[in-house]
């Protein structure tokens, strides 16, 4: 399944990572707010991929995700 993370960054915001399967990253961007739902529209979109392929996972903690 690909995987959606947000990541907290030290100098505030958040990174998008969508990787794939095999854990490879594909795409990212970064955010202001959480949950950026634009953002993940478009990473998921841009892949080729609808929205129950990807398992999105959320963080509150700098490169720790929960």
């Amino acid at each position: 399944m690909w995987r959606l993370r947000y990541y907290r960054i030290s100098v505030g915001g958040y990174r998008l990572e969508l990787t794939t399967p095999a854990g490879f990253l594909y795409a990212y961007g970064h955010s202001s707010v959480i949950p950026d739902v634009e953002l993940e529209a478009w990473l998921i979109h841009d892949a080729g991929l609808e929205g129950p392929q990807v398992d999105v996972q959320r963080s509150c903690a700098v490169g720790h995700v929960f």
